[in-house]
């Protein structure tokens, strides 16, 4: 008898408890935020001869900068490729990802000691004796990089950081000090110009240079006799930039020049 009671008492108490979680429980309606900022990162492997693989992981962006720590910077949207170091050192590797009007970054420094030797170092000497279609500049190779330089002069474009796939000259070789003479100008044209210097490794540029060509003056003139009251015309041209003339005709009559 006592057992039934028991039992019936436990089964009492079941229904009671369940009745009671039923009018507690609650379903949740919410759902977790959706975080849409930009999250940057990447990764990398360091190969032979300076060369890096990057693979960029970021997350939630649609632009990116990249700065590889050389004065080198990127906005590629391809998410893996290879940069190439082209001296040893340690170099703060940067990339910066956009998206949603925000931003984040990542970085991570690297240590490059495979690159067989270096390009070369030179100097941009200044632009001089500018004219209407030539110029003159040069450079200073100050190391060969640990291999001979087999090429050195300078480079120039209209676009910025010109590289000897644009016009150059080719003045000798070796370590040292030597003038480039830029000609095939345009007149009144804004052009830009860095010395280079090759070896085995490859290329090494200085400091870009600017200056724009000069337009030209015509300026009409005459000197005076030859003792015999006779007066000589001349027609003289001078360059914009310059107090030295250049005279070009020269007659015993008066010319009627433009």
């Amino acid at each position: 008898m006592k057992t039934k009671i028991w039992f019936y008492l436990f089964a009492v108490m079941t229904v009671f408890l369940m009745v009671i979680n039923s009018c507690t429980k609650k379903e949740s309606t919410e759902t977790t935020p959706t975080n849409t900022n930009p999250y940057a990162m990447f990764q990398y492997t360091i190969k032979s001869n300076g060369i890096v693989s990057f693979t960029n992981t970021s997350t939630n962006a649609t632009s990116y900068l990249w700065n590889f720590g050389d004065s080198t910077t990127s906005t590629t949207t391809v998410m893996s490729f290879d940069h190439q170091y082209l001296r040893n050192g340690t170099y703060k590797a940067t990339l910066i990802a956009y998206g949603n009007g925000k931003s984040a970054g990542a970085y991570a420094d690297l240590t490059i000691t495979s690159v067989i030797g270096n390009v070369p170092t030179v100097v941009t000497n200044p632009i001089t004796n500018i004219t209407q279609t030539m110029a003159t500049s040069g450079g200073n190779v100050t190391s060969d990089g640990g291999s001979t330089v087999t090429a050195r002069g300078v480079c120039w474009s209209t676009a910025q950081n010109p590289t000897i796939n644009d016009n150059k000259t080719t003045d000798s070789s070796g370590t040292g000090s030597f003038t480039s003479k830029i000609t095939g100008l345009a007149a009144s044209t804004p052009y830009y110009v860095r010395a280079y210097a090759t070896n085995s490794t490859g290329t090494g540029y200085g400091s870009q240079m600017s200056f724009t060509t000069s337009s030209g003056a015509f300026t009409n003139g005459y000197q005076g006799g030859d003792g015999k009251n006779q007066q000589y015309y001349v027609r003289a041209i001078r360059a914009f930039n310059s107090s030295t003339y250049s005279f070009i005709l020269w007659r015993p009559s008066p010319i009627n020049l433009p």
